[in-house]
């Protein structure tokens, strides 16, 4: 009678054991949990007292709680939810964005909660305003402790410290609006029809279509039907023999308009074209590549109909091609928010590779 499968028997089980017994090591960051937050939403960690009133409660109002620009009806640059530490329970703690807030010349609170992270992280509390701790309790994650020795020094370092702050709150939303977008995944052919017309890297999501455009037309349109909303994206180059102006914040309204002709309604003689009534259009000028370009905000209109929403459009100056990219986002979600779908447009096209 053989015994090698009674050796192979115990070799699989003296290997099951050695594995059982002595685990492969893994890292921390490992064994998170995923973040659980939605777009733009975080968690403030502070004193009952300073978000209810005071110098930080005005900084939320004015900087969190500001609305988000060019929106047709008001929403906030973030969802915030606010505990003392004591209420953040192990669920709340999952949220990709955790910002603490403490007056550090009391001593109980929220402000001994920072002051003993300020040690173990081994920070120059007196002259860094804030730190940051990535995946502390979730991936990813960002646990972000502002701070001052005063209500006096906090109102400096807010006022001081704002543009950082929100730069390091958006490095992670940013980041999550993106995913959020490709959710569904990538349409890889329609991504090779974008490479192949304009030699870009640009990602279509699985979840978008293309809207059937004349063979030669020079522009491609995608779109995303959802229940009750909308969110599209149009792609196209033009070469500079054929440019009214060659300053990119000018060429992205005329743009706008140009290719808004092609986006009608059911009724005849309708096209999309720019609120220029009730918004002024928002121009910052950009790096894409190394390439001048031109970002927009601005709310759309259909003609001879009660519809709108809003847009947001990147022009990318291309000399060693002699023309200019031109690409649009807009959003038709009458009866729901608009925020976090402008949002993912956003991000779709800040991506875009040249």
């Amino acid at each position: 009678m053989s015994i090698r499968p009674i050796a192979v028997v115990v070799l699989i089980a003296f290997s099951l054991c050695y594995n059982a017994c002595n685990p492969v090591p893994v890292s921390q960051a490992e064994l998170l949990p995923q973040s659980s937050s939605d777009v733009d939403e975080i968690m403030l960690v502070m004193d009952d007292r300073d978000f209810e009133e005071g110098i930080i409660r005005d900084f939320i109002n004015t900087s969190l709680l500001e609305d988000f620009p060019m929106l047709p009806q008001g929403e906030p640059r973030f969802n915030v939810h606010q505990v003392p530490p004591v209420d953040l329970m192990p669920l709340l703690r999952q949220a990709s964005t955790i910002v603490y807030f403490a007056d550090l010349s009391r001593s109980e609170g929220t402000a001994a909660v920072v002051q003993k992270q300020i040690v173990k992280a081994g920070v120059d509390g007196q002259n860094l305003p804030f730190f940051v701790r990535k995946n502390v309790w979730a991936k990813p994650q960002n646990v972000i402790y502002f701070y001052g020795d005063n209500q006096a020094d906090l109102r400096a370092k807010l006022d001081k410290n704002r543009e950082k702050l929100l730069s390091v709150i958006y490095d992670l939303e940013d980041k999550k609006a993106y995913n959020n977008a490709y959710v569904s995944g990538v349409n890889e052919g329609y991504s090779e029809e974008i490479k192949s017309k304009f030699g870009i890297d640009m990602d279509i999501p699985l979840s978008f279509r293309k809207v059937g455009l004349p063979e030669d037309s020079p522009i491609m349109w995608y779109r995303e039907d959802q229940t009750e909303k909308v969110s599209n994206l149009l792609v196209t180059a033009v070469d500079y023999d054929k440019l009214p102006t060659r300053s990119l914040d000018k060429l992205s309204d005329q743009l706008h308009e140009k290719y808004g002709a092609i986006v009608q309604s059911e009724t005849e003689g309708s096209r999309m074209s720019r609120d220029t009534v009730h918004f002024e259009t928002q121009h910052l000028p950009l790096d894409i590549d190394g390439h001048k370009s031109n970002l927009s905000r601005g709310i759309w209109i259909m003609t001879k109909e009660f519809m709108g929403g809003p847009y947001i459009n990147l022009v990318i100056d291309q000399p060693e091609k002699n023309r200019v990219l031109f690409l649009e986002g807009f959003i038709y979600a009458p009866s729901d928010k608009k925020r976090k779908l402008i949002r993912r447009v956003e991000q779709m096209l800040l991506n875009v590779e040249v």
